[in-house]
């Protein structure tokens, strides 16, 4: 009697065992089946909270050049006239001097 009640938990335990893997590896199967869409969806929850942050950042370094750019009008737009017209007046000043010698 003992015996037999030990073949007969043996072979429950078996077919649990045999139970248990057989669902791990349907477990493993849609686990690996299911990655690639995984992976999809946590690269586009990435690029869901980059995004934001890099047009942020890209505003921000355009108001700077933009800044930046004004900035250099502003300078050099009043050197670039001012330079004009020293630099005709000198020809000017170069062509009279020259006649009158």
């Amino acid at each position: 009697m003992v015996a037999a009640a030990k073949q007969e938990a043996a072979a429950i335990l078996a077919e649990a065992r045999a139970t248990a893997e057989k669902m791990t590896a349907e477990a493993q199967a849609a686990r690996d089946e299911l990655l690639p869409e995984r992976d999809s969806m946590i690269e586009q929850a990435a690029l869901s909270v980059a995004l934001p942050r890099q047009v942020e950042t890209l505003r921000e370094e355009q108001q700077r050049v933009h800044a930046s750019t004004e900035s250099m009008r502003r300078r050099f737009g009043s050197c670039s006239s001012s330079r004009r017209s020293r630099s005709s007046s000198s020809r000017s000043t170069a062509r009279s001097g020259s006649s009158t010698t």
